[in-house]
């Protein structure tokens, strides 16, 4: 399975009118049919006026046909006409798991990504203990850790669900990212996190 993450940049004050656009028209059209949606969020600290969404596709040549027959149809064409005007910068990740994405038990979760660029060589590595640590909490867990086959290299991809985000900084999950980062922190150049708000047609919740 491949996953892939697309990031959306738009433009200062566009970013309700996106996401109207991807609820109205987007998701119902698009069901599972070209590609399986797993999450769908706004981003709430970071990069401001930002949309995320990140899809499951079999293999890398399932999604270039699904895409190549996405858009073909007459009413994604109508969808992205509207929406390309709203979109400053837009960035693709095709990503291997490492830990594969598991489904939080409760909904009503504060997400947060972490993109961790490790040194050169080091990615597969920092992945792989990053998932034998995996930090959690009595309301927070590390629920998919992935590499870039297609993007930033050298990148650690790590999502984290919260059912109290301001609970976990202070607890278990945030002490158990310290001692990684202790342990391990030798092979990361930098990390950089974004907290996402699930939209209402998010699987995750």
């Amino acid at each position: 399975m491949i996953d892939e993450l697309r990031v959306y940049k738009l433009f200062p004050g566009k970013a309700e009118e996106y996401l109207n656009l991807s609820q109205s028209i987007a998701i119902p059209f698009r069901k599972d049919d070209y590609g399986k949606l797993l999450g769908f969020w706004s981003v709430a600290s970071g990069t401001l006026s930002s949309v995320m969404n990140l899809w499951q596709h079999e293999d890398l040549a399932t999604r270039e046909r699904l895409r190549d027959k996405l858009q073909a149809a007459e009413a994604w064409r109508g969808y992205t006409e509207r929406t390309h005007p709203l979109n400053q910068h837009q960035t693709v990740r095709l990503l291997s798991a490492v830990l594969p994405l598991s489904v939080p038990a409760t909904s009503g979760n504060t997400y947060e990504i972490r993109f961790i660029a490790a040194h050169t060589g080091k990615a597969g590595a920092v992945a792989r203990l990053l998932r034998d640590a995996a930090p959690a909490g009595p309301n927070a867990a590390t629920i998919a850790i992935w590499t870039n086959l297609f993007g930033p290299i050298n990148e650690v991809v790590c999502l984290c669900a919260h059912g109290d985000f301001q609970q976990s900084l202070k607890g278990k999950w945030s002490d158990e990212w310290a001692a990684f980062l202790r342990a391990h922190g030798s092979m990361i150049d930098q990390i950089e996190s974004q907290v996402l708000l699930p939209i209402a047609s998010s699987p995750l919740k």
